[in-house]
């Protein structure tokens, strides 16, 4: 596990089925093609792929715990558990973006509710919240450097309405972050039925 000042990296999030991954990943693989080997990017491997509802920051064991308990404690059975992944495109501005995303539309029926949830809960324990608004999206790749910006803006402009696919929004997933020499590794502590 990896430790920051004692404290495990934990963030809440939903995972995506297998399939959608690698829908996602083959056209990840076809911009990296596109974009050569010059930029510099921290590709997501497929393995990781997944829309963080909300990073638990320096949140220590006891309180993610009664937090995470609370969250198991709500009704989600009202929202619409449909999700359609569908768009792909860039935060930050066009002339300098930092990070590659996959989108989702109609969120504002499920993940809206799920989101304000945990954010009051965990909020309510210390949890740093955002205070832009939220956009579930899936990272694709961080970008530290671009030279030629103008071959990524063609390819997510081809893509920004591409389908990967739909699926229902059945668990919730409290996910550990580990540091591996070959990059990130997500893994699964619990998960909430909903």
């Amino acid at each position: 596990m990896e430790m920051v000042d004692g404290i495990m990296k934990t963030f809440i999030g939903i995972k995506i089925p297998d399939s959608i991954q690698t829908a996602i990943y083959d056209t990840q693989t076809k911009l990296r093609e596109t974009l050569g080997h010059a930029p510099k990017i921290s590709w997501a491997k497929k393995e990781n792929l997944h829309i963080t509802l909300l990073f638990l920051g320096n949140l220590d064991d006891e309180k993610r715990d009664r937090g995470w308990s609370q969250l198991r404690q709500i009704d989600f059975s009202k929202i619409d558990p449909n999700l359609a992944i569908t768009c792909m495109g860039l935060f930050d501005s066009d002339k300098n973006p930092k990070t590659i995303w996959i989108g989702t539309q109609n969120f504002e029926k499920n993940l809206n509710a799920i989101y304000n949830q945990t954010t009051t809960i965990f909020g309510d324990l210390g949890v740093k919240i955002d205070s832009k608004p939220f956009i579930p999206h899936i990272t694709i790749g961080r970008i530290r450097f671009i030279k030629n910006i103008t071959s990524l803006m063609d390819f997510i402009h081809t893509h920004e309405t591409e389908s990967f696919g739909k699926f229902l929004i059945d668990t919730i997933t409290l996910f550990e972050s580990q540091t591996t020499p070959d990059g990130p590794q997500y893994n699964v502590i619990d998960e909430i039925i909903i």
